[in-house]
């Protein structure tokens, strides 16, 4: 596939040529490190979400009745599917509501720290339990990514999203700073919504570290990947990430034997 994509420099573009192999390995959400047995979510930095404690169900009870009445508002559910993703972008906020978590660059009194400095709350928990973090915890970028999964990732098909866990580098468009795939400066989530294929990223981090929260559009929360976000300030290495040793898998998984010849028309992936 022949891809045409802008380069750093305003009006530049440039043509690559991209497998479909590696064009799928980008695109097809993540499968996040689950145990059944556990029923428990690995995340990063040694986090893993127990959907088993009464403080995960209490807070996922929360979630669904916050999605149900914003879903039931002018019967909007029957119309997620065939919007543009706005409803599911609505979604994806309103579960990022649902979590008491701020980061550290907040301080005790819940403000801003000046000049991008760092502070602990110690009256805020800090641990390896995701459930706590939703319940009153403060982390860094890895924290609140891991913390978002644990309470996103649960209703992605319901709500007709792919989830993807991305890494990556942060750069300024005014610097000309290159990008690199290492090392890795920040991670977020990215999400595609079904069926317009829309993709988002959903930053945590630099939505706590905004002076504005207000707008959808300046939130991070919920910002247009390709238009706003990739071409402005992150690059995504595209690696797909090692959850505290487990490694994350495709939600179609095409094997190491697939034979995929765009040339002859013919697609043919042997899949897991």
């Amino acid at each position: 596939i022949t891809v045409d994509v802008p380069t750093m420099k305003d009006g530049d573009r440039i043509c690559i040529d991209v497998s479909n192999t590696e064009v799928f390995r980008l695109n097809e959400g993540h499968v996040l490190p689950y145990d059944e047995k556990k029923d428990e979510l690995t995340l990063e930095d040694g986090i893993r979400c127990r959907y088993r404690q009464p403080l995960t169900k209490a807070k996922m009870c929360q979630v669904a009745l916050t999605l149900d009445l914003l879903l039931k508002r002018d019967n909007r559910f029957e119309s997620i599917f065939r919007d543009e993703g706005e409803i599911q972008c609505e979604c994806v906020l309103a579960i990022r509501n649902c979590l008491n978590l701020i980061t550290f660059q907040r301080g005790g009194d819940g403000n801003l720290n000046t000049e991008n400095e760092h502070s602990r709350d110690r009256k805020r928990y800090c641990g390896e339990h995701a459930e706590h973090f939703a319940t009153f915890g403060q982390g860094h970028c890895h924290t609140v990514t891991s913390t978002m999964a644990a309470f996103l990732y649960p209703f992605r098909h319901v709500l007709g999203l792919e989830i993807r866990y991305r890494g990556g580098f942060t750069f300024s468009k005014t610097s000309m700073e290159p990008v690199q795939d290492s090392p890795e400066l920040h991670q977020w989530l990215e999400f595609t919504t079904r069926p317009k294929m829309e993709v988002y990223t959903c930053d945590l981090y630099r939505h706590d570290g905004s002076s504005s929260v207000s707008a959808l559009s300046s939130t991070y929360l919920a910002s247009p990947a390709f238009s706003i976000t990739y071409p402005g300030s992150l690059y995504p290495h595209g690696k797909l990430p090692v959850l505290t040793g487990k490694q994350t898998g495709l939600t179609l998984p095409v094997s190491k034997t697939s034979t995929i010849d765009g040339n002859s028309g013919q697609n043919e992936a042997k899949v897991n």
